[in-house]
């Protein structure tokens, strides 16, 4: 369970990294969006999940940690598929808000559920472990979200990213709830 949660996790990082190194491209290169507004959506995106963190939370601690994260990479699939077609910078923007909330909020309830997962006195090595995974699956997501853009353009990028979502979603969806 702690390896499959680990690649999900990994696959939500990448997807994460991608996001954050693309966002801005599209915003800038695709949209004409100044530096301004691409500060106005980073910001945004960071106060989603500032916002959207404890309640996740808190209700993770009440309902199940799976549920949470279930419903939070689903809602983050829709949203960056929402965002390869969004034709403004407003919609786009706020679809990068409400992106934050929903991917952000997941992080912390995938970290509880990893510790429910082992013993208290290897949570440091758990952690690591699924730090050690997101950033093992970060790795190459740069080159290849650049290859991506540089032959079939910067919309395809958030089709790749949508994906690896995707892929996260589909393996949390078969993983035990740590509560069961």
């Amino acid at each position: 369970e702690l390896l499959g949660l680990s690649m999900m996790s990994g696959f939500r990082a990448a997807a994460q990294v991608g996001l954050l190194m693309f966002v801005p491209l599209y915003l800038t290169d695709v949209l004409e969006a100044g530096p301004m507004m691409t500060g106005v959506g980073f910001s945004l995106m960071q106060l989603g999940g500032v916002l959207s963190s404890p309640v996740a939370g808190a209700w993770s601690d009440r309902i199940g940690r799976r549920p949470i994260v279930v419903g939070g990479l689903a809602l983050s699939t829709l949203v960056i598929a929402f965002l390869a077609i969004a034709g403004n910078q407003i919609l786009f923007v706020s679809g990068i808000a409400f992106l934050g909330f929903v991917l952000y909020g997941v992080r912390p309830v995938v970290h509880s559920w990893a510790l429910d997962l082992t013993s208290k006195t290897i949570g440091g090595t758990v952690i690591s472990l699924v730090f050690g995974t997101q950033s093992l699956f970060s790795i190459g997501i740069p080159v290849i979200s650049g290859m991506v853009a540089d032959l079939f353009g910067l919309q395809r990028v958030f089709w790749l990213l949508a994906g690896l979502i995707l892929v996260s979603n589909l393996i949390a969806f078969f993983l035990k709830d740590s509560r069961n």
